[in-house]
């Protein structure tokens, strides 16, 4: 009764905390040239008395003009030397003002080997949350039941290193959900403790163990494989999670993470009646599935543009028909907008967290980019979007592109397609991730399967073309392979004018299929899981490479084709 009165209460606080938030939210989307022109000059004003402001004369940059004609758009390398000094020093003046504290380091994988530390100040951590609040106000008003229950966040822990200054690095949703106060962690269905289990395995055990001890009507995390991932553990370990809520016990190896969990199996109780309850369930549907054991499940949240958006295809079996809302366009920089409904991943920006500047697609290959504002954009076009904010960036290119579909009063909704890097180009023809994986997607979809570990791959030859590779488990029938390349292809050059017309130009040969073991897709999460730190969370599957090299590394079992003879494809007209 207690924890239901608590419960309450918070909720009734976030309720009244949030409709502020957003009347000033919707307040910003009417003026966006002047909400942005507010930002900047308090990120300048962070900044303006540190070395770094010093040297780059942030101090003379009054407005969005200035900004642009005296900084050049930068990249992580551009600000390294300053962001490595600070972390070795423990000199926060060295990028920003003596008034702001440094909470964190946030890490991201970077263009080689060694992580991107993202420097979150308290500034910075204050607007991020900002955004969290503003998104939770509106996904709980449309969804009040999400609130009736407990919330289950999966995230990775903000401290996964330390510098030697004792500065944790690791991950920022995980500094959010870590420090919330101890009143605002009992509505939450997992302690904060589990998310620093390194071994994926027992993390996931541990969150189940937990989550299924009580009703859960709130999902949240970032990458969709995520839910499923902890679907998957709660129907193979059935047995086992019974066993342990009806003893109060946790049957894993929890004793591999030291003493860090010894408090919260400590406070575990037998709960015969919740064991019954579940045994129930499997009873009568043969599984332990999200869906019938949380049944006031009220909302999913992560994820839902770009590539990841397939995976929500796998949803229907272990979360039924739960609605689910994307989380918005998140970094390790920060939130970058707010979706407000449920309907695909787009949403307005976040006028509070960042300056904008957008980067016309077309004007990446140029040696002086033009750039745009907030406000300046147009529905239909796609632009890189770069970052001046109060984690030390200026002009930042994040690499990712992003499409505005519509706006918001005067603010762009906006979804990310793509990672501008991931892009193969053989011949001129410009293949994108996000095509592929569309492609594919639609592909498989035609012919009721369900394809997610695949990864197209260039092959160099006379002519030069692709190959799609994936496992056989993730095949319907040896006699529809064909039909598969046909569609994808059909997909392909449909979506791409280029690809098209290298491919009625015979520069590009016939799209290939090849079989490799299904444990290939499995060892491959798992060493960049590892070389990132193991940060499951906020792994992403490759599924275009632009490596001529990679074909020869793989051990292909069979390989298909179609000849050109018999290929549906249709022209596209430019």
């Amino acid at each position: 009764m207690f924890k239901r009165s608590v419960r309450a209460v918070l909720y009734a606080a976030a309720r009244s905390q949030g409709a502020v938030l957003l009347r000033q939210f919707r307040a910003a989307t009417r003026s966006v040239a002047s909400a942005q022109r507010t930002v900047l000059a308090e990120v300048l004003a962070q900044q303006a008395d540190s070395e770094m402001g010093r040297q780059l004369g942030l101090g003379r940059i009054g407005d969005p003009e200035t900004l642009r004609r005296r900084l050049p758009i930068t990249t992580y390398e551009d600000v390294r030397p300053f962001i490595n000094r600070m972390r070795d020093t423990g000199d926060t003046t060295v990028m920003f003002g003596s008034g702001e504290r440094l909470l964190m380091f946030a890490l991201t994988s970077g263009s080689d080997a060694e992580p991107k530390h993202i420097p979150v100040t308290a500034e910075s951590h204050a607007r991020y949350r900002r955004g969290w609040s503003t998104w939770v106000a509106q996904s709980t008003i449309d969804h009040r039941r999400s609130l009736k229950h407990h919330v289950l966040p999966i995230v990775s822990s903000s401290v996964e290193r330390t510098t030697k200054h004792g500065v944790p690095c690791g991950s920022m949703s995980g500094l959010s959900t870590e420090t919330q106060s101890r009143f605002v962690r009992t509505i939450y269905a997992a302690p904060p403790a589990l998310y620093g289990i390194r071994n994926q395995a027992e993390k996931y055990y541990s969150l189940a163990r937990w989550a299924v001890s009580m009703p859960v009507s709130f999902l949240v995390t970032a990458n969709p494989s995520s839910f499923l991932l902890l679907a998957k553990v709660m129907d193979q370990r059935a047995q086992d999670l019974i066993r342990d809520i009806r003893d109060g016990s946790l049957s894993t190896d929890w004793h591999s993470e030291g003493d860090r969990l010894l408090d919260e199996v400590a406070a575990l109780r037998p709960d015969p009646r919740r064991a019954h309850f579940l045994e129930s369930v499997l009873e009568r549907t043969g599984h332990l599935y999200p869906k019938d054991v949380w049944p006031e499940l009220g909302l999913i949240t992560n994820w839902k543009g770009g590539t990841l958006g397939h995976y929500l295809d796998l949803y229907a079996e272990p979360f039924g028909g739960t609605p689910v809302r994307d989380i918005g366009l998140l970094a390790s920089e920060g939130r970058m907008t707010i979706p407000m409904s449920d309907a695909g991943s787009a949403g307005p920006l976040d006028l509070f967290s960042h300056f904008y500047e957008f980067m016309p697609v077309e004007e990446e290959s140029t040696s002086q980019p033009a750039t745009l504002l907030a406000h300046e954009l147009e529905a239909g076009r796609q632009y890189y979007i770069l970052l001046t904010n109060f984690s030390g960036l200026h002009r930042y290119n994040i690499s990712d592109v992003i499409e505005v579909v519509d706006f918001m009063e005067q603010c762009p909704v906006v979804r990310f397609l793509h990672k501008g890097s991931r892009f193969s180009s053989i011949t001129g023809e410009k293949l994108s991730e996000h095509q592929v994986s569309t492609a594919v997607h639609a592909a498989a979809c035609e012919l009721g399967w369900k394809i997610t570990d695949f990864m197209l791959v260039p092959v160099w030859g006379e002519p030069p073309c692709y190959t799609l590779i994936t496992g056989r488990g993730s095949l319907g029938p040896r006699d529809a392979w064909p039909r598969l390349l046909e569609r994808v292809e059909r997909q392909l050059q449909t979506s791409n004018i280029e690809y098209e017309c290298k491919r009625r130009s015979m520069r590009l040969g016939h799209l290939r299929l090849g079989l490799v073991d299904d444990s290939h897709f499995e060892s491959l999460r798992h060493e960049r899981i590892t070389a990132s730190g193991g940060r499951a969370e906020q792994y992403k599957p490759t599924y275009l490479t632009p490596d001529l090299e990679y074909h020869r590394r793989l051990t292909i079992h069979e390989e298909v084709t179609v000849d050109d003879e018999r290929e549906p494809a249709p022209m596209v007209s430019p």
